[in-house]
């Protein structure tokens, strides 16, 4: 990612009350992870619902449909780094199995 695209992402985050610059102008979170929805990023930053209604002449049963689809269960960022981190950590242990284990 370039820098400028990284920019525009950040301000689409700050946009959202989610990051800010600070006055030495790096970025930082302004909400903890935990408080943040996965369907909020998505629709955010890919699924806007409403350009999905407008793309389909005003028929909103496509629109709600995904509405109904992008709730994941409120799983949060936070919970998604736990998922990714734990999984990340079962292939490590995966890969680290003794020779005595191997039979």
């Amino acid at each position: 990612m370039s820098e400028h695209e990284a920019e525009d992402v950040l301000g689409r985050l700050a946009e959202s009350g989610w990051a800010s610059r600070t006055d030495e102008g790096d970025w930082v979170l302004t909400r903890a992870p935990g408080q943040i929805l996965l369907a909020e990023i998505i629709r955010r930053f890919a699924l806007d619902s409403g350009a999905w209604r407008r793309a389909a002449g005003g028929d909103s049963n496509l629109a709600r449909s995904l509405e109904g689809h992008l709730r994941l269960d409120g799983q949060t960022l936070a919970e998604l780094a736990r998922d990714r981190q734990a999984q990340q950590d079962m292939r490590a242990q995966d890969r680290t199995v003794s020779p005595d284990e191997c039979g």
